[in-house]
C-alpha cells in the first residue's frame, strides 16, 4: 500500500519497521513513482508511512516499470541492519540495487516521528569531545553501540529521551570529561552542585567496578 504526498515523494507502508528503495549504482534513488490512483490511501492500523521508496507485491523495474526482475546478488551490510539486492529487469535488461532495512522511529517531544539517524547521534557527541583525544573510529563505535542498545529492546518506536540515556553509558567509558559535557546539556546542570553530584557518581561507579575486579581476581 502506498500514497503520495504534495511534493511527489513516495511513501511506503512499512509493516514491522520494514522499507525500500531502489537506487542505481551511483546511489541515486530510482525508485519507481506511485501512480495518482494511489493517492490518498490510508494505511491499516500498525502500519507506519515512511517516505523511503515502494515495494507493492513484485519489485518494478525503475527504468521501464516492468514488475518482473530477478534477484542476481545478494549482500548483507556490515552493520548487520540492512541487506542490499542486485537486480535484473527480465523485460529492458538493466540492474538496480535495492536497499532493505529495518527502520528505527523515534519520536520527539513534539510527537512527530523520524528515523533513528546513527551519524546524528556521533554529531552531537563530537561536539562534547572537542579537545578530548578521541578519534573518529571512537565515535563510530560509540555510534554503534548506542543502535545495538536501542535495536536489543525489540522496539519499533523510542522517545528521543532514550536515545540521550544509551549515549551516556559507553560516553562515560569512553571519556569522563566528554561524558560531564554531554551530561550537563542533556541532564540540565543548573549549578556546581549538580556537576559535583555527577562527579561523585562517577567515583562510585569506578569503586564498584574495582571491588568487582578484585574480587574476581581473589
Amino acid at each position: 500500500m502506498c500514497g503520495l504526498d504534495g511534493i511527489g515523494a513516495v511513501r511506503t507502508a512499512v509493516r514491522g519497521g520494514r522499507a525500500v528503495r531502489a537506487v542505481n549504482r551511483r546511489g541515486r534513488d530510482v525508485s519507481r513513482p506511485a501512480s495518482r490512483g494511489h493517492r490518498g490511501l490510508k494505511p491499516p492500523r500498525g502500519v507506519q508511512m515512511v517516505a523511503v521508496g515502494v515495494k507493492v507485491g513484485n519489485m518494478h523495474c525503475p527504468y521501464c516499470q516492468n514488475p518482473d526482475t530477478k534477484v542476481i546478488d545478494t549482500r548483507i551490510n556490515e552493520d548487520g541492519y540492512s541487506i542490499r539486492r542486485r537486480r535484473e529487469c527480465l523485460k529492458c535488461g538493466r540492474r538496480f540495487t535495492t536497499m532493505e532495512t529495518t527502520m528505527l522511529m523515534v519520536e520527539k517531544r513534539s510527537g512527530n516521528l523520524e528515523p533513528f539517524n546513527r551519524d546524528k547521534v556521533i554529531s552531537g557527541v563530537r561536539k562534547a569531545c572537542q579537545g578530548r583525544p578521541i578519534n573518529e573510529d571512537d565515535l563510530k563505535t560509540l555510534g554503534q553501540k548506542v543502535e545495538e542498545d536501542l535495536r536489543s529492546r525489540g522496539l519499533a518506536r523510542i522517545p528521543s529521551e532514550e536515545v540521550g540515556k544509551a549515549i551516556l553509558k559507553p560516553l562515560r567509558e569512553l571519556d569522563e570529561v566528554a561524558y560531564l559535557r554531554f551530561a550537563s546539556v542533556y541532564q540540565n546542570f543548573e549549578g556546581l552542585e549538580d556537576f559535583q553530584q555527577a562527579i561523585d557518581d562517577l567515583r562510585a561507579a569506578k569503586n564498584a567496578a574495582g571491588n568487582e575486579d578484585g574480587e574476581a581476581d581473589a
